[in-house]
């Protein structure tokens, strides 16, 4: 290992992922599916290609699951002439299948949040097959400082269950939040501990089947995680979750009651984190610390493109009296990794607005089962939510209670329980952003907004300035703030009720 190593790392199954480090600083990490926007791939993309090639990379890190584009890569490794002139200089490492879960714990250990030792809890669909022939399902280690040991191997298929269910229930890969949305309408169903058949698999209001396995399996899995966790005697104490199962924001919620209320769950735990994680391995956890999900590839703001609308100089006092009434969008350089907006890749409206499900809607097309986002100033957290000591939510990694003081005055972003998955924001993370919040704040007295990703139906989060125009020939969307420039971009085409 060289000093001063540049690496690029690659994830190329599912969810994946580019990474580039410098001197054991990360430049960017970035989702492989926000370039090429076929949600959850990993095939190669022109627009990515060209960014990567021109990187001074020594090393260069695959890692992969049983299913993967790693030929399609290889392809262009091959042929294409940049690529051809690097590979004979770059170090080439592929970790293949054999590692997995060791991944999704080194990627954890890169958040300044978690200290410098601890037990970190990794629960997925599945993983690398073990020496034992057992495929991981769940892991534990711990970790002091830079040592981490295994502290035990299990295959609870809990994870991968609940990830079955929700694909054959809605039709398409990767449906598990949807599964979880749904779960908050159904009730208990003991033949549907066994199976996943339902007579009509419409997800309609009507159809309580559907609602009542979605709950079933929701419980089952948070059922099975508690008999785990306590079979393996694992120590409550600096505890972080990761792994698949960890998106699971009505679990994560419990284990915070149940377990510890100082419990971290990584944001990017999902395998949009492996490739951080490959790194951090390769260099002993040597990685530099992070403390945000602003990753991204730098975007150029040059707004050219958008001649064709009216662009304006704007305030964060401007934003707050027009995200009263109508949505705005907000873009900022570097987008946010993992699944949510969280104020770089944003749709933004008030939620106290009677308007405000249906103006949302009308850009976001969401189903009637899922509910929106919330974003607050950190200092007014505990006031507006039932905390539970929970200090901040920066993440959306859990859900909670809107005090009973509040829920009447607030039309949209939260269940039918009153709960919120709620994103906590602070002038440290996101200045940008806790600006349009304290500006909010400031005239109306409302510490809060409505928050839902930028992207176009079923879609990937807007990644480029391209993408966000297409959002806005291909949607209602009329308003889009870009903070770094104090512009903002308006389609004087789209007709809104002032």
């Amino acid at each position: 290992m060289k000093t001063n190593e540049n690496i690029l790392a690659l994830h190329l199954s599912h969810h994946g992922t580019a990474t580039y480090v410098e001197n054991k600083k990360i430049i960017f990490h970035t989702q492989l599916d926000r370039y090429n926007r076929i949600k959850n791939s990993s095939l190669p993309s022109y627009t990515l290609d060209k960014i990567l090639e021109n990187l001074d990379i020594d090393t260069l890190i695959i890692t992969n699951l049983k299913s993967s584009s790693v030929d399609d890569w290889k392809y262009i490794f091959k042929n294409r002439y940049h690529w051809k002139q690097k590979w004979k200089k770059i170090k080439f490492i592929d970790y293949n299948f054999s590692i997995h879960h060791l991944f999704h714990a080194y990627c954890s250990l890169l958040w300044k949040d978690i200290g410098d030792r601890g037990t970190i809890f990794v629960h997925d669909g599945g993983g690398a097959i073990s020496k034992n022939n057992i495929e991981e399902k769940e892991t534990a280690f711990s970790f002091n400082d830079s040592k981490v040991k295994q502290l035990f191997l299990d295959n609870n298929p809990y994870g991968y269950n609940y990830r079955m269910t929700a694909d054959k229930l809605f039709r398409a890969d990767h449906q598990e939040g949807k599964l979880m949305a749904l779960s908050n309408y159904g009730g208990y169903d003991n033949k549907f501990e066994n199976t996943d058949i339902v007579s009509e698999d419409a997800i309609l209001q009507s159809n309580n089947e559907s609602k009542n396995l979605a709950f079933t399996r929701q419980t089952l899995l948070e059922n099975n995680f508690f008999d785990t966790f306590k079979k393996h005697g694992i120590k409550k104490e600096n505890i972080t979750f990761t792994g698949g199962v960890t998106q699971n924001v009505l679990l994560n919620s419990k284990i915070q009651k149940d377990i510890s209320t100082k419990a971290f769950f990584d944001p990017l735990n999902s395998d949009h984190g492996i490739t951080l994680g490959a790194i951090n391995y390769y260099l002993k956890n040597k990685l530099e610390k992070i403390d945000n999900v602003y990753l991204g590839i730098k975007q150029n703001l040059d707004l050219s493109i958008f001649n064709n609308y009216k662009i304006k100089d704007v305030s964060s006092d401007d934003i707050a009296k027009i995200v009263f009434d109508e949505p705005v969008a907000i873009f900022q350089s570097r987008s946010e990794q993992g699944q949510r907006g969280l104020g770089n890749r944003s749709l933004l409206m008030n939620p106290f607005n009677k308007t405000c499900q249906q103006k949302v809607n009308d850009i976001k097309k969401r189903e009637w089962y899922r509910p929106f986002a919330t974003s607050i100033l950190e200092e007014d957290f505990n006031k507006w939510f039932e905390t539970n000591d929970v200090k901040n939510s920066p993440h959306m990694m859990s859900v909670f209670k809107i005090r009973d003081t509040y829920v009447d005055k607030m039309y949209s972003g939260f269940s039918i329980y009153n709960e919120s998955r709620v994103q906590t924001v602070n002038k440290k993370d996101n200045l940008n952003f806790y600006n349009v919040l304290k500006s909010f704040k400031k005239k109306y007295k409302l510490p809060m907004l409505l928050n839902t990703s930028l992207n176009m139906p079923g879609e990937v989060l807007v990644e480029t300035l391209y993408d966000l125009k297409e959002m806005f020939e291909n949607t209602k969307l009329k308003y889009v703030y870009i903070p770094e420039l104090d512009k903002l971009i308006i389609d004087e085409n789209t007709n809104v009720n002032n």
